[in-house]
């Protein structure tokens, strides 16, 4: 007979899951932050304005 405690994956298992998901996300961050800083002004969108009718 098995017993969840046979099914549940190592901690490792669980840290390499949780670091897969997370070191993308930082690097996305990363990225999106440094283009803000450092794109030059063509290159960012320009500021919508809206106007009242």
């Amino acid at each position: 007979m098995e017993f969840w405690s046979d099914r549940i994956p190592s901690l490792s298992v669980l840290i390499y899951a949780l670091l897969s998901m997370v070191i993308p996300w930082v690097v996305y961050a990363v990225n999106r932050w440094l283009h803000q800083m450092a794109d030059p002004p063509w290159k960012k969108e320009p500021e919508r304005r809206e106007e009242k009718p």
